[in-house]
């Protein structure tokens, strides 16, 4: 999965918390960063995971651009800027997903498996996560 948000510690985080969950994970900074991990990127890219508020390109305009490049990806929507929640959620497409910031790690979990649930190939190849009992840092 592609994970594209313009700040470094919580792509980084979320990057650790798939990582550690199974996943392949593949990270950007920003829009046209995630345009060229798209285009290099020889293995399939089954999750587009996406800041909604970036500067220079949205992640409505990223999502569409890479679904361009490949249709078979999907597309998990997150924004922390609850100002702007109601109008992202307006825009969302049938079949794109939302998850509000700060998640927890169970939340994005649960936001990325249903994501994927329809693509077997890109679920975890390792046995299922242990479910966490602790409360969990917020993103």
């Amino acid at each position: 999965m592609l994970v594209v948000d313009d700040e470094r510690q919580v792509r980084d985080l979320v990057g650790e918390i798939l990582n550690a969950q199974g996943y392949t994970v593949l990270s950007a900074s920003d829009g046209r960063d995630a345009l060229r991990v798209c285009a290099c990127h020889e293995s399939p890219i089954h999750l587009l995971l996406t800041e909604v508020l970036m500067p220079d390109m949205s992640g409505f305009q990223l999502a569409e651009r890479v679904i361009a490049l490949r249709p078979q990806t999907g597309v998990l929507f997150m924004c922390g800027d609850t100002g702007d929640v109601p109008l992202a959620e307006t825009r969302l497409k049938t079949g794109m997903s939302f998850v509000r910031k700060p998640f927890s790690l169970d939340a994005l979990a649960d936001k990325v498996g249903d994501a994927l649930v329809e693509d077997p190939a890109a679920l975890p190849k390792t046995a299922a996560p242990t479910p966490v009992t602790q409360p969990v840092a917020r993103l």
